[in-house]
Formats: C-alpha cells, structure tokens, sequence
C-alpha cells in the first residue's frame, strides 16, 4: 500500500489553552511574572487542545496518523484520533506519543 502524505492546516489561535500562547505561529508557555531581576517565570507546564479537524472530505480510508512536528527542549506532544464508518458511530480514541 502506497503512503501518501496530506497536509493539513491547523489554526493554533482556537482551542483550550491551559499556560500557553500562540506566538509568531509557535505554541509557547505563558509568562506568569518576572522576578527581581527581570527574569521571565513560567509555568513548569503547559497544553493545548485544538477544536475537532475533520479529514472526511480530503480522504476516504486510512490505516493509521503520522505527524511532523517540531519538538524543542522538553517538549512533547500527543495526538488523539477517532473513527467512524458511518459518521455517526465512532469508535474508540486511539493515541500515538512522542517525548
């Protein structure tokens, strides 16, 4: 079976953001105060979650989720994804990680 690779626009201004920001198109933890001497303090961590995408009309069948994502530090992320034959029953979330 062939891999055939489709990129999708993914708007990081809307979602749940818990200690993040979107800045200069990048996901970044918020900065919560300085201290005394001008140092940024941030929290020790952060997430964001986007509203649902939905890849209906762009494919008919997959067997699995790949990403290419820019991991920088400590980071990391998580993608979480569902199907359904019908649109109407869906199936159980599946994950894939990286660290």
């Amino acid at each position: 079976m062939a891999v055939q690779e489709i990129a999708l626009d993914i708007d990081l201004s809307v979602g749940v953001f818990q200690d993040t920001i979107v800045q200069d198109q990048k996901l970044k933890l918020r900065e919560l105060s300085q201290d005394a001497d001008g140092n940024s303090i941030y929290p020790a961590t952060g997430s964001w979650e986007s509203t649902p995408i939905r890849i209906q009309d762009k494919i008919a069948s997959f067997k699995g989720v790949a990403a290419s994502v820019d991991v920088v530090g400590g980071a990391s992320y998580k993608i979480y994804w569902s199907t359904s034959e019908d649109g109407f029953e869906w199936g159980r979330m599946k994950k894939s990680q990286q660290m």
